[in-house]
């Protein structure tokens, strides 16, 4: 039997199409149980990515599957050196978490956190014909572009290289982005290359109150310079989907206009069922059962 560990628990109806291949013996457990995995062949997670020791531990381990957020390059780096293949799932849960980046723009827009503290009647501003900046333009970031079209909001893109896609959907700077957009949304993996991409630089281009959308990593963001900007009133809300809130540092999550949610963004009962579906067929494609 091989032996699959996941942090992700799936809808029944994924795990009863697990227990069909009589080759794997699937075991769902908290991230905090992992210390005390040992002869896992296989790994699933959603949130967490295991600790060196922990993949030391397990000899046999020869696969991880990230469902949630992407794989940095330290994470990288551990799997290569215990030559372990990792995989990503990006597509199956890139519409949950566009669906989460609008309910936030939606949510900030209608001013509804004052609404519901009962400190004003007026219920904010409508979002179309806005525009909204997304940093990171591969499968989620397009997926968030094409339900903005729909809300009919102006979408402008930065990526490495400009993209044949939608003609509505327009390339620009990080400076066009800052400068213009009402809304940005970012959407990139934690490497060295994105560290601390969002700074000063970036923060003094901006001409109106922005709401600023992270479903990726806190390391996005130079910490100095984002409290200078919340504080220069230039932030009119910014989002941080995180696993742990001691991801930002306490002089951040301070500031009235820091929100954080506790990694929630891709996750729906569709998702799970997506990702359990592709992280199947991997496993089957991998150890050829």
């Amino acid at each position: 039997m091989i032996k699959i560990v996941s942090t992700e628990l799936f809808p029944e109806r994924i795990s009863e199409k697990f227990n069909e291949v009589p080759e794997f013996d699937l075991q769902f457990i908290e991230p905090k149980e992992l210390e005390n995995v040992f002869e896992a062949e296989a790994l699933i997670t959603d949130k967490f990515s295991p600790a060196e020791k922990i993949i030391r531990q397990n000899k046999n381990l020869k696969i991880i599957i990230k469902t949630g957020k992407m794989f940095s390059e330290s994470e990288k780096a551990v799997l290569k050196k215990y030559r372990i293949q990792d995989f990503y799932i990006p597509a199956a849960k890139s519409q949950a978490i566009a669906e989460y980046v609008l309910t936030a723009i939606l949510f900030f827009s209608r001013e509804l956190i004052q609404v519901l503290n009962k400190e004003r009647k007026i219920c904010g501003s409508e979002i179309s014909d806005k525009i909204i900046g997304i940093i990171g333009f591969g499968e989620t970031g397009m997926a968030t572009a094409e339900l903005m079209k729909k809300m009919k909001l102006k979408v402008l893109y930065y990526d490495r290289n400009k993209k044949n896609v939608d003609p509505a959907f327009v390339f620009a700077s990080k400076n066009e982005i800052f400068s213009q957009a009402d809304f940005i949304s970012l959407h990139l993996p934690e490497t060295t290359e994105t560290a601390e991409i969002i700074s000063a630089a970036e923060f003094q281009q901006i001409k109106k109150p922005v709401i600023i959308i992270n479903t990726s990593s806190a390391k996005l963001f130079n910490f100095n310079d984002l409290q200078q900007a919340l504080q220069n009133q230039r932030i009119k809300a910014v989002l941080f989907d995180i696993a742990e809130r001691k991801e930002l540092p306490e002089k951040i999550l301070k500031d009235k206009n820091v929100y954080t949610t506790p990694l929630i963004a891709s996750h729906t009962t569709q998702s799970r069922e997506r990702s359990g579906l592709e992280a199947l067929n991997l496993l089957k494609d991998f150890f050829n059962v």
